[in-house]
């Protein structure tokens, strides 16, 4: 009986990096979608419907790294770190490489780490 209930408390302490870097991911894409969306509508004003699909691409391109890192740990460091290195390539400037490519590259580091602790317990890797 005792081996019964050390399995869940064990599955559940080592769900809880993960958890805690879903709720980081989710922040971070929340934030972003905000912004992107305010910023796309008071510029709707004077380039016109073409805003509208740029806010699209852009939110594609934050939402897809943030889906896969929920789904698949693996797939989404492979995701977050292609979002990372295009915001390093894209964006001119120190603090704005910093704070566009910053949490994505953070974000794949550790999405490797989980993806390699699952990997080495024998985890699944799915949604849980």
């Amino acid at each position: 009986m005792n081996a019964g209930l050390s399995m869940p408390i064990q599955r559940a302490r080592w769900d809880m990096p993960r958890l805690l870097l879903r709720l980081a991911i989710l922040a971070w894409a929340g934030f972003w979608t905000w912004f992107v969306v305010l910023d796309g509508l008071h510029d709707a004003v004077s380039l016109g419907p073409t805003t509208y699909l740029i806010m699209l691409a852009i939110l594609a391109g934050l939402w897809i790294p943030t889906v896969a890192a929920w789904l698949r740990p693996l797939a989404g460091a492979v995701c977050m770190a292609l979002a990372g290195a295009l915001a390093l390539w894209f964006f001119p400037g120190a603090f704005a490489r910093g704070i566009l490519a910053g949490p994505p590259i953070a974000f794949a580091v550790a999405l490797f780490w989980i993806a390699k602790r699952e990997r080495a317990h024998g985890a699944e890797g799915g949604p849980r």
